[in-house]
């Protein structure tokens, strides 16, 4: 999941949102240090996204913010 997507599900008031594919490929590169990595990156991909849209929390990302 990008942090596009990520923003996307966060903006139509979801609270959950899954990134099982890309745990499970840091997870088969690179055992725990993988996963631990992916969130990281993820994570990061957020908040970086979460700053270009003026928005410092997630309750401040509405449907606004997304450009389809």
């Amino acid at each position: 999941m990008t942090r596009n997507r990520c923003i996307q599900s966060f903006s139509s008031w979801c609270e959950v949102v899954m990134v099982g594919r890309a745990v499970v490929c840091g997870l088969t590169t690179k055992g725990e240090y993988g996963v631990k990595t992916v969130m990281e990156m993820l994570k990061d991909e957020l908040e970086f996204t979460m700053a270009l849209s003026g928005c410092p929390t997630l309750n401040d990302v509405t449907t606004n913010h997304i450009r389809t």
